[in-house]
């Protein structure tokens, strides 16, 4: 099947913003791009504690102010998922990829099930 092509610029601005996220205290315990399967569609995943801390509508609008400042011309609330680190879902990623907590950049591949589900994904920090 036809898998869409995550773009250097995608990745770039990825970077970019977990930059800023670490200069804003806005702690990152994972992130990765994950290509949504059956689709040509590629989500930025990021664990935060925030989400458990605030909870997700609270974590979501603090991202937005975050993403207006930085001003990205592909990066959106629509192509972003936070979710929490103490989840499960977080959990099947991580053991899927299986990188210890670090940063560095590369292609995975793998089926962990469920949301979290991926035949490709390019990791920052799991």
């Amino acid at each position: 099947m036809y898998s869409a092509v995550l773009v250097a610029h995608a990745i770039e601005e990825g970077q970019r913003l977990l930059e800023r996220l670490k200069k804003e205290r806005f702690p990152v315990s994972a992130a990765l791009w994950y290509h949504v399967p059956d689709s040509s569609h590629w989500v930025l995943v990021i664990a935060t504690p925030v989400v458990s801390r605030v909870g997700p509508t609270a974590a979501y609008t603090r991202l937005q102010g975050i993403l207006r400042d930085l001003n990205p011309s592909y990066l959106s609330l629509s192509n972003i998922s936070l979710f929490s680190p103490a989840g499960a879902e977080f959990e099947r990623v991580r053991s899927v990829v299986g990188l210890p907590n670090r940063f560095g950049v590369s292609p995975a591949r793998g089926r962990p099930g469920n949301l979290s589900s991926f035949e490709d994904a390019y990791v920052y920090r799991v």
